[in-house]
């Protein structure tokens, strides 16, 4: 009765931004670092969308599920930008539910289809082969910001297009 009681409160009790803030601090301390980015950037995306205020789970509708996706969208983002922080959402609140913060039966994504990021084919952009070349022997003086940044961009072609959070 006591676990129950104390589940009751927590779930009463902790925002959506809070647990937002939570997440990010466990995968902080595990040393996934670029995914706590990503829940930066999505908790950001949410706290903007609603002006700066924080939250209850009780909030979250289809609807407003709807509604965050058309202020991604009307902000200027292609679908595939729009997908990540939809889908990081989602994850947030798949978890809630999995640390009993929200009931077994809530998913207001439910009726949300990400279909169409799937049909979003982005534009191919690549350089030649010859221009990496050129940019490899181009002679730079040694220790300058060009120079190591030029040394950073072959790696990151040479390990196959590397995130550059990962080589950070």
């Amino acid at each position: 009765l006591c676990k129950r009681l104390s589940a009751d409160k927590r779930r009463n009790q902790t925002t959506v931004l809070q647990y937002f803030d939570e997440v990010i601090e466990r995968l902080r301390k595990g040393g996934r670092l670029g995914y706590a980015a990503v829940f930066v950037s999505t908790r950001n995306y949410l706290r903007k969308f609603r002006g700066g205020k924080d939250f209850a789970f009780s909030d979250i509708t289809t609807s407003f599920i709807i509604r965050f996706d058309e202020y991604l969208s009307g902000s200027g983002m292609k679908p595939n930008s729009v997908f990540v922080p939809m889908r990081t959402f989602k994850t947030l609140l798949n978890s809630a539910r999995k640390e009993d913060l929200v009931k077994e039966d809530f998913n207001p994504f439910k009726d949300f289809s990400f279909t169409k990021y799937r049909r979003d084919k982005p534009h191919k952009r690549a350089i030649l082969r010859e221009e990496i070349r050129k940019i490899e022997h181009l002679e730079l003086a040694a220790g300058t910001q060009l120079y190591l940044a030029r040394d950073y961009f072959i790696f990151i072609y040479y390990c196959a297009g590397i995130n550059f959070i990962d080589l950070a």
